[in-house]
């Protein structure tokens, strides 16, 4: 049974090497819903820069409105 290395773990140590995973990963998801909430209400708000962005496209300001609500969601839905 050598070279497997799992004998020396005790089920403590094992749990911990399952939560870590898992951890990183609801971590990375608060990060991502995070930055999708900034830049929605960025464009929500009326940001300068989003103003100007969205009048370059020249769809609309309504659209700079629905992608910012559609971030928000997404953001919520993280």
């Amino acid at each position: 049974m050598s070279g497997t290395g799992t004998a020396s773990q005790t089920p403590s140590t094992r749990a911990i090497r399952r939560r870590v995973p898992t951890i990183a990963l609801w971590a990375l998801q608060a990060v991502l819903a995070f930055v999708f909430a900034m830049a929605g209400f960025a464009k929500v708000c009326g940001s300068l820069a989003m103003v100007e962005m969205f009048a370059t496209i020249g769809i609309g300001q309504w659209f700079r409105y629905v992608v910012g609500a559609l971030e928000i969601a997404g953001a919520v839905g993280c």
